[in-house]
């Protein structure tokens, strides 16, 4: 593929990842703290795999600490604070969606804003990341 055309792929997956932080803003607004801090880790993946696009790569997995030790391989230069909002962030991509990811209580009755606005503030922290990148 050609440069310019690699740098449209990720800017269409930076696209998706910006989407899907809109998307939880208005679940937040909503109420929907589950729901909000599962579209922050949706985001923040999006985010990173944007990245893996540029270089070419073929991303796979939802784990973000996954995607980013494997993208330290590639020699690009990742803060601390970067694998810690990834951390936050795959913690709710199982529990934030299933019934049974959390004992005895359903998703929306588990989640509270805090983590919601842990959440908002981790995908951004991701997405700013990469839009630095693609940039």
């Amino acid at each position: 593929m050609s440069i310019p055309k690699v740098k449209e792929e990720a800017l269409r997956w930076l696209a998706t990842a910006k989407e899907e932080l809109d998307a939880a803003e208005h679940l937040f607004t909503g109420g929907f703290y589950a729901k909000t801090c599962f579209h922050c880790q949706q985001s923040a993946e999006i985010a990173i795999k944007s990245i893996w696009i540029l270089e070419e790569q073929d991303p796979w997995g939802h784990s973000i600490v996954k995607l980013l030790n494997e993208l330290r391989q590639t020699k690009i230069s990742l803060s601390e604070e970067i694998f810690e909002v990834a951390s936050v962030l795959d913690k709710f991509y199982i529990p934030t969606r299933y019934p049974d990811g959390l004992p005895e209580l359903t998703p929306g009755q588990s989640y509270r804003k805090s983590e919601a606005v842990t959440a908002l503030t981790a995908a951004k922290t991701v997405l700013r990341f990469a839009e630095a990148y693609l940039d």
